[in-house]
């Protein structure tokens, strides 16, 4: 068997396209970053450390004592 050295590869050159030779697809737009909840006091809730903002606008957070509810 023969080593050889110093081999050059030919390959072809790359074929010139006009602006576009295929139609792109559009994405779907991103969905904007979602906003805090709207939520109801008192009501039941997981997991456990959630914000969301009242209908009176009052911040309020899942916690417990027991099962996690909707608390200032």
């Amino acid at each position: 068997m023969e080593i050889v050295k110093n081999m050059q590869l030919s390959l072809p050159a790359a074929r010139r396209r006009g602006p576009l030779d295929f139609p792109l697809r559009r994405l779907p737009p991103r969905p904007a970053d979602p906003d805090p909840a709207t939520v109801t006091p008192g009501a039941f809730r997981s997991p456990s450390g959630a914000t969301g903002i009242g209908q009176n606008g009052s911040v309020y957070t899942c916690k417990g004592p027991g099962q996690d509810r909707w608390r200032r």
